[in-house]
């Protein structure tokens, strides 16, 4: 999780980051989130996520490859508007 998030109250975006290894035990299927077969099965649109303080399912609403850019980094929200913007962006 981003050291901007509050572990302890999620906010509108929480930014968790995923890596895989070469012998890919760990995340070693982040390639096929990219494709419609794998995201068509309904089972692989949930994050399990565990913590110190609770146990939560999150639903994947956005995924991309982003290029060298902070955009998805905004953690805070002044306004409604400022967060729709967000989320069209996203």
């Amino acid at each position: 999780m981003d050291y901007r998030n509050n572990k302890y109250e999620y906010g509108k975006n929480t930014i968790i980051y995923a890596h895989n290894r070469k012998d890919k035990t760990m995340f070693g299927t982040l390639d096929n989130l990219l494709t419609k077969d794998w995201y068509n099965i309904e089972e692989n649109r949930t994050i399990k996520m565990s913590s110190e303080n609770s146990n939560t399912l999150w639903q994947i609403f956005s995924v991309y490859i982003i290029g060298t850019t902070k955009d998805y980094i905004k953690t805070e929200f002044y306004s409604t508007t400022e967060y729709e913007e967000f989320i069209n962006l996203i």
